[in-house]
């Protein structure tokens, strides 16, 4: 890991780009003339604009292929664990030199910015999902340069809602892009103004969850006969906690279980967690998801 120095966060700038385009237009008209024919002077010896614009093309296009392997190598690490509403998520930022020389990321006069854009689902009892879109903006406070080999560790801490986060689970997509004023390698500065990271997914979940996650798909088992309101949200947590290699057994527990339900409320909750589970939308009709689900059986047959 490289160890630089600190440096003060500095409010985002704004990023000024110009493209300049250059065209002529020549028009002649025919007719007769009397007289001998005029030569024309001829023109003053000119650099042939092809060779620049060949240049301007390949440094774009060496450009591209830059940016493009930072960002099939630049990623921010997925949490092992569920994170808990009202905690910092300690976001890692690594960024491995992928190339087999040194580089540099040009620093901007503002320093690095580092734009965050979190799409959130927000999944409660009773009702459907409800899908937030937020970007936030923060300072990556250390210098880009690499040596060969090696990979830069950046660290944000964020906050992650309100302790009483009225919801049962967020599931969260975290996107980051990275700003700067240009890649310098190989003795050449090209024209890179920000590489994005492959995002990171992780759930949110209120605290006491870790016994729900020792045993998810036992806790869904048991959870879904328990009367009481206060079981809910529980139930829905222990779905998001089960393992998508066993995604179909828990649709099957949840749509079995339709007739145990203790109450109305644990049906709607129940049917809530198949579509956190499977991505579809039958509503509260229990009916529809029977349908549905055997005749995923059958074709799974």
């Amino acid at each position: 890991m490289s160890q630089r120095g600190q440096r003060d966060p500095q409010p985002p700038g704004r990023l000024a780009r110009g493209l300049l385009l250059c065209g002529i237009g020549l028009f002649g008209a025919g007719g007769g003339c009397a007289g001998p024919a005029v030569e024309p002077d001829p023109l003053p010896p000119v650099e042939d604009p092809f060779d620049a614009t060949t240049e301007v093309g390949m440094r774009v296009l060496r450009a591209r292929l830059v940016r493009e392997q930072l960002e099939s190598a630049w990623h921010i690490e997925e949490p092992k664990l569920p994170q808990e509403f009202g905690s910092n998520l300690d976001a890692r930022l690594l960024l491995p030199n992928p190339f087999g020389r040194s580089f540099a990321a040009r620093e901007p006069a503002q320093g690095y910015i580092v734009e965050l854009d979190w799409r959130v689902e927000r999944w409660m009892p009773f009702a459907a999902a409800e899908v937030l879109r937020h970007r936030q903006v923060a300072s990556l406070g250390r210098l880009l340069e690499f040596q060969t080999g090696e990979e830069i560790e950046a660290r944000l801490l964020l906050p992650l809602g309100l302790p009483g986060e009225a919801s049962a689970v967020w599931r969260v997509r975290l996107a980051a892009t990275i700003r700067m004023d240009g890649i310098a390698i190989d003795g050449e500065d090209l024209p890179v103004s920000k590489v994005r990271l492959a995002p990171a997914s992780f759930l949110v979940v209120p605290g006491n969850w870790e016994q729900l996650a020792a045993d998810p798909f036992g806790s869904l088992n048991r959870l879904i006969r328990m009367p009481g309101a206060e079981v809910d949200r529980h139930v829905l947590i222990a779905a998001a906690m089960v393992p998508r290699a066993r995604y179909a057994e828990a649709v099957n527990l949840l749509i079995e279980g339709f007739e145990i339900a203790p109450n109305l409320r644990r049906l709607d909750t129940m049917m809530a967690a198949l579509r956190f589970l499977t991505g579809r939308d039958f509503q509260e009709n229990p009916i529809l998801w029977k349908e549905w689900w055997a005749e995923r059986k059958m074709g799974l047959s």
